[in-house]
C-alpha cells in the first residue's frame, strides 16, 4: 500500500503554478540508461546494477560515455528530442558533455530540444569525468545545474534542512511512491514542477526536494528530473519511481514485473585484503611501501596450511607457506608480507591458496600494481586505499583537488621511491 504524508496547505502561487500534470507528451521511444565503469559512481547511489539490468530488459539499452554523448548530439541537433529520455544513475557525467561552456554545453542542448533526463543519487550533472581520467577543463562548476538557474550550496536556506517533506499533486498524477529529503533543495520558483516540497521555517518558502526543471516550452513534460537524493538499487519503489519518470507522458503507466529480489552475495570461503601504509583494501601501491596480505579461510575446507604466491604473468615471483592460526569463529587465518621495492613498475598479481594435507581446497587472487611516482603526482587513490575502480588509478592528486584547497596528502618519511625524472609513470 501506497503511503503519503498528510498534504499541508500549499500557497495558492504554487498551486497556479503547477499545470504540467494536465499535460501530454509524445510517447518515449528512444530510451537509454547510463552505466559506465570508467568513472565513479557517488556514495549516495547503491546496487544501480540491478537498476541496469531492469532497465536494459525492458527497453533501455545501457550506453557508455562515448554513447551517451553521441545520443545526446543527435537530439540536440534535432529539431525535437521529444520521445527521448536518458536515465542517469550514477551521480557523474560524461565530462564531454560540458566540454563547450555557455550555450555549447550538450546536455543543456538535449534539454533545450525537449529531451528528457532522469538523475538518482546526489545532485545531477553536480559531479563530471572522462573515461580515461584525464584532467577536467577549467571552470567546470560552472557548468553543472547551475547552468538551469538553480541556485545550490551549504549557505543555502533550501540546503542542509532536514525538514518534512510533503509530495504534491503532481507527485501523486505521474505515480511516484517515494518521497526525497530536503538535504539539497531548491526554491520551488526556480523548478518547472516540485513533487515534494517542504517549508523554510525562517522565511516560510517552500523548497522543492525532487522536481523537474523544463527548458522548452512547448514540451512542458521534458527537461531534467532530479529524484532520490539516496537511491538504492534494491528499493522497489525507487525502481518504480524512476521508471514511472522516465516514461511519463501524461496518463498513469503499466510497471514491468520488477526484476527478483537483490540477495547478498554468499560469502567467499577464502578472502584475500592487502593493506600497506595502515590502510586495509589497498590494490594499488607505490614501490618501498611494505605489503601485509592477510588470508581468511572457512574452517569448513579443513585447510592446514596457506601458500602466498606473488606472481607477475606466468612468472612466480615468491611463494610462502605456512599454517593457519585460529581466527574469528568458524575460520582460520594467516598473514604473508612482501617487499615492493624489490620488483619495478608494473601489473602483478597476489594469489593464496588454502592447503589440506597438500592438496589446494581453496583459492582467491587479487590483481595489484606496484607504481613509481613522484612525490608531487602522488596518486590519491593509492594513498587513501579507496581506488574507485581500475580505469581510474592513475588519476593524481592534484588532478582532482587542485583549486579547492587540500593540501597534498603525503606524509613526511613515507619512503617512496621517486621517478627519475620526476614525472609520474606509468600515466
Amino acid at each position: 500500500m501506497r503511503r503519503w504524508f498528510p498534504v499541508a496547505c500549499l500557497p495558492l502561487l504554487y498551486l497556479l503554478a503547477a499545470p504540467l500534470r494536465a499535460q501530454s507528451a509524445p510517447p518515449m521511444t528512444d530510451r537509454v540508461i547510463f552505466w559506465d565503469e570508467r568513472l565513479d559512481s557517488v556514495g549516495q547511489a547503491t546496487h544501480q546494477e540491478r537498476l541496469v539490468a531492469w532497465l536494459s530488459a525492458n527497453g533501455f539499452p545501457a550506453v557508455r560515455s562515448e554513447e551517451l554523448v553521441d545520443w545526446m548530439a543527435r537530439h540536440a541537433e534535432g529539431a525535437d528530442a521529444s520521445g527521448s529520455v536518458a536515465v542517469m544513475p550514477m551521480g557523474y557525467a560524461p565530462a564531454a558533455l560540458a566540454e563547450v561552456p555557455g550555450d555549447g554545453l550538450l546536455w543543456v542542448r538535449y534539454l533545450k530540444a525537449g529531451g528528457r533526463v532522469v538523475s538518482v543519487g546526489d545532485l545531477p550533472f553536480n559531479y563530471f569525468q572522462y573515461p580515461d581520467a584525464r584532467p577536467l577543463p577549467a571552470n567546470m562548476g560552472e557548468r553543472g545545474y547551475g547552468a538551469l538557474g538553480l541556485t545550490g550550496g551549504w549557505n543555502q536556506p533550501y540546503w542542509g534542512r532536514h525538514l518534512e517533506v510533503t509530495p504534491t499533486e503532481d507527485a501523486r498524477a505521474w505515480g511516484f511512491e517515494t518521497a526525497d529529503g530536503s538535504i539539497t533543495g531548491f526554491a520551488v520558483e526556480s523548478v518547472s514542477v516540485a513533487f515534494g516540497t517542504y517549508t523554510v521555517p525562517e522565511t516560510g518558502k517552500l523548497g522543492a526536494s525532487s522536481w523537474l526543471k523544463c527548458l522548452r516550452e512547448d514540451r512542458p513534460l521534458s527537461g531534467l528530473i532530479k529524484l532520490c537524493q539516496f537511491f538504492d538499487g534494491r528499493n522497489d519503489a525507487q525502481l518504480r519511481d524512476v521508471w514511472r519518470a522516465a516514461n511519463y507522458v501524461g496518463s498513469p503507466l503499466d510497471v514491468p514485473p520488477m526484476p527478483p529480489p537483490w540477495e547478498p552475495p554468499a560469502a567467499p570461503e577464502v578472502t584475500l585484503e592487502l593493506a600497506a601504509s595502515s590502510l586495509a583494501g589497498r590494490i594499488e601501491f607505490a614501490r618501498g611501501e611494505p605489503v601485509t596480505a592477510r588470508v581468511t579461510a572457512a574452517e569448513a575446507l579443513r585447510g592446514t596450511s596457506a601458500r602466498f604466491r606473488l606472481i607477475q604473468g606466468e612468472q612466480v615471483l615468491e611463494t610462502h607457506d605456512r599454517p593457519f592460526e585460529p581466527g574469528d569463529p568458524g575460520h582460520l587465518t594467516q598473514t604473508f608480507a612482501f617487499e615492493t621495492s624489490d620488483y619495478a613498475e608494473g601489473e602483478y598479481a597476489v594469489r593464496v591458496s588454502v592447503l589440506s594435507e597438500g592438496r589446494a581446497v581453496g583459492e582467491a587472487v587479487q590483481p595489484i600494481g606496484l607504481r613509481q611516482v613522484a612525490e608531487e603526482s602522488f596518486n590519491w587513490h593509492v594513498w587513501v586505499g579507496t581506488p574507485p575502480n581500475a580505469y581510474r588509478r592513475d588519476m593524481t592528486f592534484a588532478d582532482r583537488y587542485a583549486g579547492r584547497g587540500h593540501g597534498r596528502c603525503l606524509a613526511p618519511g613515507h619512503g617512496l621511491q621517486p621517478a627519475a625524472d620526476g614525472r609520474p609513470v606509468g600515466r
